[in-house]
């Protein structure tokens, strides 16, 4: 299968074809669970990429003015999850970071909240 671009659809080597779920019309989230609760979301057109820059103002801006002091925050191995200056903030306003296994969407508790 391949889908790619900006087309709504894209052709399989076999079969019907498959929908492109990057088109148009959708929205970005970036979010933050405390136990069950949404603590807060961004919400973000498709034109804006989720990338370094991105989430990281996004945790400056919206994520640490909401937090308990001295949280835990557990994020899986995206590759913006990881960047030092965003880590360096977090810790250095108290809170402490772990992260999930690559590959571990069972335990990764927001991703059921956007299934």
């Amino acid at each position: 299968m391949w889908c790619g671009g900006s087309r709504m659809w894209s052709a399989t080597r076999t079969g019907p074809r498959v929908h492109n779920w990057h088109a148009r019309g959708r929205t970005n989230v970036i979010g933050a669970l405390i136990g069950k609760e949404l603590l807060t979301v961004g919400l973000f057109d498709t034109n804006v990429d989720v990338d370094l820059d991105l989430f990281t103002g996004w945790v400056g801006q919206d994520l640490l003015p909401k937090l308990p002091p001295a949280s835990i925050l557990v994020m899986d191995s995206a590759t913006f999850h990881k960047r030092g200056d965003t880590q360096a903030a977090l810790i250095h306003d108290g809170h402490t970071l772990e992260s999930l296994p690559p590959y571990s969407l069972d335990l990764n508790q927001i991703e059921h909240k956007w299934a």
